[in-house]
């Protein structure tokens, strides 16, 4: 288990279909954006906030959870926001669960990360979205290497859950 997972939460009522699911991606878009005012991206001048916005707007189409967990997947690990704010919010558990799958722990060996990432449908697609579009954005030859294994590593375990075989 990832260590920023909870072991036990309360179980909650489902999330509300319709408005409520659109809810739901507003206001994780309004959490990231208030989380990443003031950050840029490794350039030093475009906002932070045009990765995830360009990672979700890349998801459309995917259940309404998916997008607010890409909205929301870098506020664990770069920004003061905790899953309590989270959960105070109104943020889902479903949704909280992939965003801390998606935050690397210190000292976390990459391959247990993606590990963790590969058993939530939600955190992979993100993370594959995610890598996506991190690779688009002039990534160091260390970077490409790293992000090429993910990649692999995340379309392999994608493929065999399609073909119905266990998952690593």
């Amino acid at each position: 288990m990832n260590q920023n997972q909870t072991e036990s939460k309360p179980p909650l009522p489902e999330q509300p279909s319709g408005e409520g699911l659109l809810s739901t991606v507003l206001l994780a878009s309004s959490i990231a954006r208030k989380a990443h005012d003031g950050q840029f991206r490794r350039d030093g001048v475009t906002p932070y906030i045009t990765h995830p916005e360009a990672v979700a707007i890349s998801l459309e189409g995917e259940h309404p959870d998916v997008i607010a967990a890409a909205w929301l997947h870098d506020v664990l690990e770069d920004t003061q926001t905790s899953v309590v704010h989270l959960k105070n919010a109104g943020i889902t558990w479903k949704v909280i669960d992939a965003v801390e799958l998606l935050t690397r722990d210190e000292g976390q060996p990459y391959e247990d990360y993606l590990h963790w990432i590969a058993q939530d449908e939600i955190a992979r697609k993100v993370k594959l979205t995610d890598i996506q579009h991190n690779l688009s954005d002039s990534p160091t030859p260390k970077q490409v290497a790293k992000y090429g294994k993910a990649l692999q590593y995340l379309a392999n375990v994608r493929a065999m859950a399609r073909r119905g075989e266990a998952q690593i």
